[in-house]
């Protein structure tokens, strides 16, 4: 990728996508590595006596008001079973310049991975990639040591061929001034399932009226209309839309519609398709369940989130590999037991990962190239998909820019 690109890139999906993960509001409470736990969950049985670190990186405090502090306590509550394993946290505050003092802390005490939860980590972690330390989770998918779960350019890769899973013959796409490569990789999923791409508009940020883009979406006669936007423009979007009398199916990434969002949207939200990598945090699954408990153990107050349950699965991925190390546990060890797992479960709220290079190096080490789809009903995502359906073609040739 150029740099003139992966700027652009990181500038939306910082800007935009980090929204569109379903984040949650600064708190100040959030992940402190030495916190006791504050719920009364039994704590599980030992598995892992050997003594390593963990470290969270990702923007727990930020300038606008969506973080990602959920994922320390998701962490946290995931290798609970391993008790001589200590995780510490850094917030990289969406400031690329202190995402790489967080990397250089992780060097500096010796961790032996990273997890990535959200932010600028997630386009360059060549300080860790340089010491050979693996990061899991939101980590960027071209590194050489990346075991990348959740990368967010794969979530918006999976909307076209969304499409294609819920029957779409004609899709139109509205979608965040800027944000034009995004657009164009919803098409190019879509066209691999058969799916013509009828029409797109742009709606610029924090525009109070996007009547223009409505109606030039509304005569584009599409059976589907792909929601490629952030959260604060959801309700926006899709009331202008029901307004403007477009009768469409509504497809987005689950991410943008957290469920404060279909609160807010009520009667609107409902039919509306969502498609998601992961394991949905509304859905009525025992992992979840799993996640929420884990989670209150170390902090009562933090919500499960997408961020959360995908934080929670690149711990458990750690877990998974522990029974083919033979002695300690280090960066290298860790990296190649990871290399070698084959169907790891990741507490199974991810389809089982086996970690396999793919041909685009754009996506080289994406290693959840799979989807899931949800459709809002009564108010909260319900399955539509009975198994994850595969996002590796559309990976293997997207371009960008």
């Amino acid at each position: 990728m150029v740099g003139g690109t992966r700027r652009k890139v990181g500038a939306v999906l910082l800007t935009g996508s980090l929204l569109a993960f379903g984040c949650s509001s600064d708190d100040d409470t959030a992940g402190d590595d030495t916190a006791e736990p504050t719920g009364t969950v039994e704590p599980p049985p030992v598995t892992d006596e050997r003594p390593f670190s963990v470290m969270v990186i990702g923007d727990e405090t930020s300038q606008i008001s969506f973080t990602v502090a959920e994922a320390v306590p998701a962490v946290q509550g995931a290798l609970a079973e391993l008790p001589n394993v200590e995780v510490l946290h850094c917030d990289s505050a969406g400031d690329a310049n202190r995402s790489q003092e967080c990397e250089r802390e992780a060097v500096d005490v010796g961790v032996t991975a990273v997890i990535a939860s959200f932010g600028q980590i997630g386009m360059d972690m060549a300080i860790l990639t340089d010491a050979g330390i693996p990061v899991i989770g939101g980590a960027d998918p071209e590194a050489p040591n990346a075991f990348s779960l959740s990368a967010g350019l794969v979530a918006y890769a999976g909307l076209g061929v969304a499409a294609g899973e819920a029957e779409c013959t004609k899709i139109a796409t509205l979608y965040l001034d800027g944000a034009d490569f995004l657009a164009d990789m919803v098409q190019q999923g879509a066209e691999l399932e058969g799916v013509e791409e009828v029409a797109r508009s742009a709606i610029p940020q924090n525009t109070p009226d996007i009547s223009p883009q409505v109606a030039a979406l509304a005569g584009a006669d599409a059976d589907c209309i792909v929601l490629s936007v952030t959260p604060t423009q959801v309700v926006q979007a899709v009331t202008a839309l029901v307004q403007g009398g477009v009768d469409a199916q509504l497809i987005a990434s689950g991410a943008v519609f957290p469920q404060p969002i279909i609160d807010e949207l009520g009667d609107l939200a409902e039919g509306v398709t969502i498609s998601e990598i992961q394991i949905n945090p509304g859905d009525d699954d025992p992992v979840v369940d799993q996640v929420e408990s884990d989670i209150a153990a170390f902090d009562d107050e933090a919500e499960v989130t997408t961020i959360a349950m995908l934080s929670w699965a690149s711990a458990k991925l750690i877990i998974d590999a522990l029974p083919a190390i033979d002695g300690d546990v280090t960066p290298q060890t860790l990296t190649a037991a990871l290399d070698g797992l084959v169907d790891a479960p990741a507490g199974g709220a991810v389809h089982p990962v086996t970690p396999k290079e793919l041909s685009n190096p754009l996506f080289k080490r994406a290693f959840n190239p799979w989807g899931l789809l949800y459709q809002i009903t009564d108010g909260v995502p319900k399955r539509l998909s009975d198994d994850y359906f595969s996002l590796e073609p559309i990976l293997d040739v997207v371009t960008i820019g």
